[in-house]
């Protein structure tokens, strides 16, 4: 579904992209992990063309994205994102943050539109939002709402630039468990994210990346037990989390 070769990103003398070559299956959900300031964002958004790679190739269904004669639009159309802040627009209602898209660009009737966007705030659990302004909201809602209006534009592909890390930890599993649920109908996903654990129990297959590079790929197994590059070693040792239960009455948390 989706085929890059030598993927370079400069930001003037900064190469922030190395040469990266990757697949990615329809249906797939590839989680994306590594340390900060290693290219990963950047990475989704050479994707969308949200940036524009300084050398190499993106094939979307086949289509080279790149190409001059392409219609980018049209195949930017085929992938959503979803960012870390929302991007609501705060001065619509939730439903017309959903329908605004289907009406202007893909020319949907209002009434249609609005039809599709209850069922879609449904899947989210917010359909009793739907005339809120994202002022109303709570951050996990906003999130919710952000991901409900990707779909609204019925994307075959859906991009995660760390959708929790600007959430509270109490909202952060209220989004994990709407992009499980998307995982469940077979969406092909891609996710930068920090949550290992979340990474590990819901990707098909896993990419680590390191200096602008894709260090190790493969599926959770062999990237969280088995890692074989010293670099993801490393890394997956550092957050690697240790669960310790505690019966005594007596223990004082402030001496460890």
């Amino acid at each position: 579904m989706i085929q890059v070769r030598h993927l370079s990103k400069y930001f003037g003398d900064l190469m922030v992209l190395k040469d990266i070559s990757v697949d990615i299956k329809k249906g797939e959900i590839v989680s994306i992990i590594g340390p900060s300031g290693t290219g990963k964002s950047t990475f989704l958004r050479c994707l969308n063309l949200l940036e524009t790679p300084t050398r190499g190739t993106i094939h979307i269904d086949g289509i080279p994205l790149l190409d001059k004669g392409t219609n980018v639009p049209k195949v930017r159309q085929k992938m959503g994102m979803v960012f870390q802040s929302f991007n609501l627009y705060a001065h619509l209602s939730v439903m017309e943050n959903l329908t605004l898209g289907p009406v202007k660009l893909l020319g949907k009737k209002r009434e249609e539109a609005g039809q599709k966007a209850i069922q879609l705030l449904k899947l989210v659990g917010l359909a009793e939002k739907a005339h809120a302004y994202p002022d109303e909201l709570s951050g996990g809602q906003k999130q919710r709402v952000a991901i409900a209006r990707c779909m609204a534009m019925a994307p075959e592909i859906l991009l995660f630039d760390e959708p929790t890390s600007a959430l509270d930890p109490t909202m952060v599993s209220e989004v994990l468990a709407v992009i499980r649920r998307l995982a469940r109908e077979g969406m092909t996903m891609l996710i930068v994210t920090h949550e290992m654990e979340f990474a590990r129990n819901l990707s098909s297959r896993v990419l680590y990346m390191d200096e602008g590079l894709i260090c190790e790929e493969g599926t959770p197994e062999q990237i969280f037990d088995r890692p074989q590059k010293e670099k993801t070693k490393a890394f997956i040792n550092r957050v690697r989390s240790l669960h310790y239960r505690i019966t005594s009455r007596d223990y004082d948390p402030v001496s460890y």
